[in-house]
């Protein structure tokens, strides 16, 4: 059985590691677009989370409102969230987005992860996920009658949901994570009438298996595949995939004239406009097309020449050699002093925490919780946060020193509102410097209390302190 659900974020601002989902909305429906489940959820702030005045004017809230008392714990959200995006058995889902599976996907992944949750929640064999944004653009590009496309005051092509939808007789209220989801679902059905290729070629795209299989042959066959991108002018570029290194292919560009084979200097040239190596990631939904979907969705062969020129580049062993090296320098990006939300891909938990994991969350008070002793530093932080947020909001009532130990476990997130501005999070700082008005700062000095980072000259601003604790009365 398939089902599709759209969903959408709101938060507190752009890190996808640091900042917090405020809204989550969503969608759950069967193949006929019969809506089986919906959820919006609307979430009380962390006290270590500093939200950042543009995203709070984006979503037109105050930050207080995000103080509510009313409002559901980021714990007890995750677990509503992960429910709703569980799939039941035997069920092939697909997962929507609207331009959301580099920042939306991985910001849910880290709540989920922080609430000791299953974060992988659209991936695995029978899992499909999409970014309709993307698909949009691929319609507009092949197929330019099939969707009305707005234009901005300078007559600009804009695809922004808020502008595509009312073009083509979609109603929302933008910036609602929950209508957001809606609108969401309908665009994807007109497209669905509109463009049937469209959502049939997201459909092999979004499936991670599917997308592996077809890389790793053209690797090892040589045959050329196409690439859709559309960063600045749309772009369907013939390839050649070269290498992988962990669903990371490394294709080049047939049509480039002259091309370096230094691995150092391919390394170089990834990621950067006009580079003629391409890296494709399997797995982060990539519109890749065969000779035969790009002669049916462009009318386009590719010509004799570009085929030879793609065999001539297979046997060149020593370039193959060299765009794995490439790819694999590539891979992660090393940060300094990580954060335990960064890291989250830093390998799995041992099956003994992951019991602890469910113990906690079946845990049914919360002095039952802060017996459960993990071994992984990531979830000793993650749990004394969860306990303390419950804590700070009257949920929970522990001995003093209990307390005072969880606030130990987990001091670098509660220091970070009074961290320098240039910190890879949202700090006070950060917001000051930024021209937070007068409601904001009066917001935050009741909040975060009354502290020098509020009358430091901005770039004076000093890294954080226990004065972080003691302003949460931890």
């Amino acid at each position: 059985m398939l089902e599709y659900t759209f969903y959408d974020n709101e938060a507190t601002g752009l890190s996808r590691r640091h900042d917090q989902v405020t809204q989550f909305g969503g969608v759950t429906c069967d193949a006929s677009f019969g809506i089986k489940d919906s959820i919006s959820q609307f979430v009380r702030l962390l006290p270590y989370v500093v939200p950042h005045p543009t995203a709070l004017s984006v979503v037109r809230r105050a930050a207080g409102d995000l103080c509510d008392p009313s409002l559901i714990s980021d714990y007890g959200a995750a677990g509503n969230i992960s429910r709703f995006l569980t799939p039941a058995r035997g069920t092939r889902r697909v997962f929507v987005t609207y331009n959301g599976i580099r920042y939306d996907d991985e910001l849910l992944r880290t709540m989920l992860y922080r609430n000791l949750r299953y974060p992988y929640f659209n991936t695995g064999r029978d899992a499909i996920k999409i970014d309709l944004l993307s698909v949009v653009r691929l319609v507009v590009a092949a197929d330019p009658d099939a969707l009305v496309v707005p234009r901005d005051a300078e007559g600009k092509m804009s695809l922004r949901l808020e502008a595509i939808c009312p073009a083509n007789g979609i109603q929302l209220q933008a910036h609602d994570a929950y209508h957001d989801s809606v609108a969401t679902m309908t665009l994807f059905r007109l497209v669905q009438e509109k463009s049937p290729w469209a959502i049939e070629l997201a459909m092999q795209c979004g499936s991670a298996t599917r997308m592996e299989e077809l890389l790793a042959s053209s690797v090892k066959t040589g045959e050329p595949l196409f690439s859709f991108t559309s960063f600045g002018t749309p772009d369907f570029a013939p390839l050649a995939v070269m290498a992988t290194h962990q669903k990371k292919y490394i294709g080049l560009d047939l049509r480039a004239d002259t091309f370096t084979e230094d691995r150092g200097r391919i390394a170089e040239q990834l990621y950067k406009s006009g580079t003629p190596f391409q890296v494709v990631t399997s797995n982060k939904f990539p519109l890749v097309l065969t000779r035969a979907q790009m002669l049916a969705v462009k009318g386009y062969e590719l010509p004799e020449s570009l085929v030879e020129r793609a065999n001539e580049i297979n046997n060149k062993t020593a370039l193959k050699a060299a765009c794995k090296d490439a790819v694999s320098l590539n891979t992660y990006e090393t940060v300094n002093d990580a954060t335990n939300e960064e890291l989250i891909y830093a390998g799995l938990f041992s099956g003994e925490d992951e019991s602890r994991m469910s113990a906690f969350n079946s845990a049914v008070n919360w002095a039952d919780k802060a017996k459960i002793g993990f071994a992984d530093k990531r979830l000793r932080d993650f749990s004394a946060r969860i306990i303390l947020d419950a804590v700070a909001n009257g949920d929970a009532a522990l001995p003093a020193d209990v307390i005072r130990a969880l606030a130990l476990e987990c001091s670098e997130a509660l220091c970070r509102p009074f961290a320098t501005s240039d910190s890879r999070y949202t700090t006070i700082s950060r917001c000051l410097e930024d021209g937070a008005d007068a409601a904001w700062t009066d917001w935050a000095r009741e909040r975060y209390g009354d502290h020098p980072v509020f009358d430091a000259a901005p770039r004076a601003m000093m890294k954080a302190s226990p004065a972080g604790q003691i302003a949460f009365g931890f």
